[in-house]
């Protein structure tokens, strides 16, 4: 789910809250007044309450839902109204159209005046010689501006309200950008500084040896240093930069499977068993392949290293209501502490001799490009299960 969705998705949800509320004060409220009403408020409510119930609990047309509400927050007060023709049911109108303004959107609340505007120009006709008796026919002109004015402060206030929410949330993504860029920086220059320092050491001992034959383990050591710097200044690129990577619609098990033929000979060398189970109903989604290769390279071989005496790989390849993808990998390795598994993600946190510690980061960024998230369960000497759940669209 986008960011936008989850924003309306959530707002649906505080209005639902509201419009149960408002039932349960109206019940409360007629139980005293007028218990024969109750017989027609109770299940109209249901009706209401009930199917949008459903539409927020599965995530279904989310967009759609919040025009639903806004329609269903002036049923009520139409129910008022024709049963009871009084000023203050007509000045509800109003307070439905102000309730829209939560969503902080201009399209609910132009939809809200909308109707707003029409039910006041149809029950001014409508009840003219009932509560309007005194009222010139021009004065609905004025009740109209009104309206109008009422939807003008209500949008702009609302585009007020979300741009310094967007203001305060882009210094605080730039805070935090600019704590990691330290954080990794100080990392980085400290991962490096040690083989640096190891190969500048040899540099002074083969400068000062007579013997050649010695100098191939130094170029040996040396070499084996100067891959770790690679990678580490790789990785921390790939962290770094701002890539523009073209998304296009893909099948997830074709490149798992690619993954898995490319690690095929490195399992076996450590005697693993993969174990790829794959539904048949997985739809293409629209991705970045190489982006997810790179994530299930990552994570595979993790699997596989964490068994070094041999073991089970499993991975489970399923879709969540033709909402997501969900890819499970579970292996019977060494697993880890609670203690250890809070740390993963964290720059040059690894468990690995020659681990960068940051390929468990380089993974989290990629699914998070996606929209996706990426979870992790360890018991020691049990083993580790990931889960990574992509959106399909």
């Amino acid at each position: 789910m986008s960011k936008k969705l989850d924003i309306i998705h959530r707002r649906n949800i505080l209005l639902l809250k509201i419009i149960a509320i408002c039932f349960v004060i109206d019940l409360l409220i007629n139980l005293v007044i007028d218990r024969s009403i109750l017989l027609v408020i109770v299940p109209t409510t249901l009706m209401i309450i009930l199917p949008i119930s459903l539409l927020i609990y599965y995530k279904v047309w989310i967009k759609e839902t919040a025009y639903i509400i806004v329609l269903t927050i002036y049923l009520p007060f139409i129910f008022l109204i024709e049963r009871e023709p009084l000023i203050i049911n007509y000045i509800f109108i109003w307070a439905a159209l102000t309730v829209s303004s939560i969503y902080q959107r201009a399209m609910p609340v132009i939809v809200s005046s909308c109707i707003a505007n029409f039910l006041t120009i149809y029950y001014y006709f409508k009840f003219k010689n009932v509560i309007f008796v005194s009222l010139e026919p021009t004065s609905v002109v004025y009740i109209i501006a009104f309206t109008v004015f009422l939807t003008i402060i209500l949008i702009f206030s609302g585009r007020f309200t979300e741009n310094e929410l967007w203001s305060k949330e882009e210094a605080l993504k730039r805070s935090e950008m600019l704590s990691t860029v330290g954080q990794l920086a100080a990392g980085v220059a400290h991962e490096i500084k040690n083989p640096v320092t190891v190969l500048s050491g040899f540099v002074q001992l083969m400068r000062q040896s007579d013997e050649r034959e010695s100098h191939q383990f130094y170029y040996e050591i040396m070499q084996s240093e100067l891959k770790r710097i690679l990678m580490i200044t790789n990785e921390f690129l790939v962290l770094g930069k701002q890539h523009t990577y073209i998304f296009m619609k893909k099948k997830i098990q074709l490149i798992i499977k690619e993954v898995v033929l490319l690690l095929k000979a490195e399992a076996e060398k450590n005697g693993v068993n993969i174990i790829l189970k794959i539904k048949d109903d997985i739809p293409a989604m629209i991705c970045n392949p190489d982006q997810l290769k790179q994530v299930f390279m990552n994570v595979i071989k993790n699997g596989i290293e964490a068994m070094p005496n041999g073991g089970r790989l499993w991975i489970d390849i399923k879709v969540d209501g033709n909402k997501s993808v969900i890819i499970e990998t579970i292996d019977e390795g060494c697993g880890m502490t609670k203690e250890t598994l809070t740390k993963i993600g964290t720059p040059f946190f690894t468990t690995k001799e020659d681990g960068t510690g940051l390929g468990m980061m380089v993974c989290q960024k990629i699914i998070e490009s996606h929209h996706g998230k990426i979870t992790m369960e360890s018991e020691v000497n049990v083993g580790t299960k990931i889960k990574i759940e992509v959106p399909i669209k």
